[in-house]
């Protein structure tokens, strides 16, 4: 997504060259191939190039066709893997909403959550002594990038209104590169003096002090259900797996296979596995397997 930023902003300039704007719909549709809400930053970021360079359009409309058919194409697999995140909805939308700014400005620790609170203050201070020196043309700029990270959380934001709630930071992570832009160019905007070099320090500092405090923690990844499948991948007989969280459910059937669903019915079993995370999972970490062998009832 970085590429695909940095090739949108060449591609605007005056200059810009079509090179650039099909740097950018190469970048955009491996985005979109990656995360399907990376469309959430490209498609505003289309708009811009269709007003922008609207004299020399014919360069831009195969760059964004391109895009489209990709999106097309991904169409169908998105459609069919749109219920794979039940487990989002289900969780406090608030926590969610809050873990975007803490993930944005701390990083993915629960830990140090809270350092988001003075660097979200010292940024919005940076901004608003930036936006009054800033000449129209760095303002527009600003406006420019600033809407596409904008878009990237409003649009699921607004998607959770109308009832499809698959709001998560994660999920969001393509508003991180423009607005790291946007905050870099008033940071850069400032006068030299005490309020840029403390700005400026203040940021640095406080991300160097994160990442040595969190050295120890485990960062974001995914659970190991693939380590705990082949854990338990050899039994004698019948057997119910009882796993936990639900949110492994399809990751562990792809790993294990020939699991079903219990029915109503009582089944006889000579063992049961139980899967289960210990407390919530920041890290790839393998789920911990208790298994008990005998002939019991499920």
């Amino acid at each position: 997504m970085a590429i695909s930023l940095a090739a949108f902003s060449a591609a605007l300039r005056p200059d810009g060259s079509t090179t650039a704007v099909w740097v950018w719909a190469v970048s955009s549709s491996l985005a979109l191939a990656t995360h399907y809400f990376a469309v959430f930053a490209v498609l505003p970021a289309a708009c811009w190039l269709l007003t922008s360079r609207r004299r020399r359009a014919h360069g831009v409309v195969p760059a964004i066709g391109l895009v489209a058919v990709t999106a097309l194409a991904l169409a169908p697999l998105a459609l069919a893997q749109r219920d794979n995140p039940r487990w989002i909805a289900g969780s406090s939308f608030v926590r969610r909403l809050l873990d975007v700014p803490a993930i944005f400005l701390a990083g993915p620790q629960p830990s140090v959550a809270l350092a988001a609170v003075p660097l979200g203050l010292a940024s919005l201070a940076v901004l608003v002594a930036a936006g009054r020196r800033w000449e129209a043309l760095a303002r527009r700029s600003a406006m420019i990038v600033g809407s596409i990270g904008a878009s990237v959380i409003a649009v699921p934001l607004l998607a959770v209104v109308a009832g499809a709630d698959f709001f998560l930071a994660r999920n969001v992570i393509f508003a991180w590169p423009p607005l790291a832009i946007v905050l870099a160019a008033a940071l850069g905007s400032l006068r030299p003096g005490t309020l840029a070099t403390l700005g400026a320090g203040a940021f640095v500092v406080a991300g160097a002090a994160i990442v040595v405090a969190t050295a120890h923690q485990s960062k974001f990844g995914r659970e190991d259900w693939r380590g705990a499948a082949a854990e338990i991948a050899e039994t004698a007989g019948p057997r119910a797996v009882v796993l936990s969280p639900l949110g492994g459910e399809k990751a562990f059937r792809y790993y294990l296979g020939g699991l079903g669903e219990q029915g109503a019915g009582r089944v006889v079993v000579r063992e049961v596995d139980v899967l289960g995370l210990p407390g919530q999972a920041t890290g790839s970490q393998r789920p911990r397997v208790h298994r008990t062998r005998e002939t019991v009832r499920a």
